[in-house]
């Protein structure tokens, strides 16, 4: 069975390791990055403990926190204008293959497999004798053997954390990269052993493995801000996951209950593409006023509807009206899951693309790498057709 760590010991004292810095020279980026750390080690032994770590004297430093927030605000701007720059690119890439896969997962969504299997809960994977680690390690090394020793490092070292909170943060787990000691804290949110389940180790240590190979072969600064602000930081992990559900599937292990949790991945981050996609509908002053208020999407799809645009609006199948809009995630799980499904046809692209990822989308620079709009649709229209039709 795999052991989460409910000792939050650790997480405080990497708080005042980080702390220490504070007492060196730093940059501005340097401040930025180890504020922002900082941050998220104080938030999460709070949302665990119920006790503050906070020290006041850096926390609500004046010039801190102004570097940061006027960083913050470069960085949210950039992102912005960079989308508007790429607006037409990231509709050819982004809308074809929605389009021509949705009707195909709603189709196995209404399908009599999932109505009777979908909405039951899933088995639990058997622990005994480590059988759940067993099945991560095999799936890790078949990947890379690296991934496997990083998992089993990270699980006997106890930086595997019984993340408790419940209510703040939706995801089941998080990744914190510390980059100048060359490892990753991991927290999931405790849950019975299914598949599912442990799809959430093999997502977060695919953040691991690719915050691993940011430090072997990119700077300090480059390195945080991929892992803070990239729109590529989803695509490893979202292979990981396409990848652990091929594994299982093709090696009939809980073969339908995988092809349930794989259906029920990509609806999840086919939301986000629909967000996206319908962002990029709008005009330029619309889509600014959505992105900083954080629009719900049934306000998005009205906006669209008064803008007479004749793209559909009627994509989720469990609808939410309630479901906010997040650009900058919303756009960063869309890359994640056409990436993720390019790279998974075509793997030897893999260590070009870790070579030449960047902070900030850049559809022109995959071309320029060989990775082009089509073969990116095609490879994700293949997949749904392979699982779903």
């Amino acid at each position: 069975m795999i052991q989460l760590n409910n000792n939050y010991k650790e997480i405080a004292n990497q708080a005042k390791a980080t702390l220490k810095r504070f007492s060196m020279p730093l940059s501005d980026m340097e401040i930025f990055f180890y504020m922002k750390n900082y941050s998220a080690l104080c938030f999460f032994y709070y949302l665990n403990t119920n006790k503050s770590i906070i020290k006041d004297s850096v926390f609500y430093n004046k010039k801190y926190n102004n570097i940061v927030n006027d960083i913050q605000q470069q960085i949210n701007t950039h992102k912005i204008d960079n989308f508007l720059h790429e607006k037409q690119a990231i509709q050819d890439l982004f809308i074809t293959p929605f389009l021509e896969t949705m009707e195909t997962l709603a189709t196995f969504f209404e399908s009599s497999f999932y109505q009777k299997n979908g909405y039951k809960p899933m088995s639990i994977y058997p622990s005994k004798n480590g059988a759940d680690i067993s099945l991560l390690c095999s799936f890790f090394t078949e990947q890379d053997s690296q991934m496997k020793e990083l998992f089993l490092e990270t699980l006997n070292n106890k930086r595997i954390f019984n993340y408790k909170e419940k209510n703040i943060i939706k995801s089941d787990g998080i990744t914190l990269f510390n980059y100048h000691e060359g490892f990753s804290d991991v927290f999931i949110r405790k849950k019975k052993s299914t598949i599912d389940f442990l799809d959430t180790f093999v997502h977060e240590f695919g953040h691991v493995w690719d915050f691993y190979n940011l430090r072997q072969n990119f700077s300090f600064e480059e390195s945080s801000m991929y892992a803070a602000v990239s729109d590529y930081s989803e695509v490893i992990p979202t292979l990981n996951d396409l990848k652990f559900y091929k594994y299982l599937i093709d090696n009939n292990i809980n073969k339908d209950e995988a092809l349930l949790g794989l259906a029920n991945n990509i609806y999840n981050y086919s939301i986000n593409l629909y967000n996206i996609i319908l962002l990029s509908q709008l005009d330029d002053e619309k889509y600014k006023y959505a992105v900083e208020n954080f629009i719900s999407e049934e306000e998005l799809e009205m906006y669209l509807k008064n803008q007479n645009s004749n793209f559909p609006t009627n994509f989720c199948l469990h609808k939410n009206s309630d479901i906010e809009v997040n650009f900058e995630e919303n756009l960063t799980y869309s890359f994640g899951l056409l990436l993720g499904c390019y790279l998974l046809e075509h793997e030897e692209q893999l260590p070009l693309f870790l070579k030449n990822r960047t902070s900030y989308s850049s559809i022109s620079k995959l071309e320029n790498i060989g990775i082009s709009i089509p073969e990116v649709n095609k490879a994700f229209v293949k997949t749904i057709n392979h699982y779903f039709n």
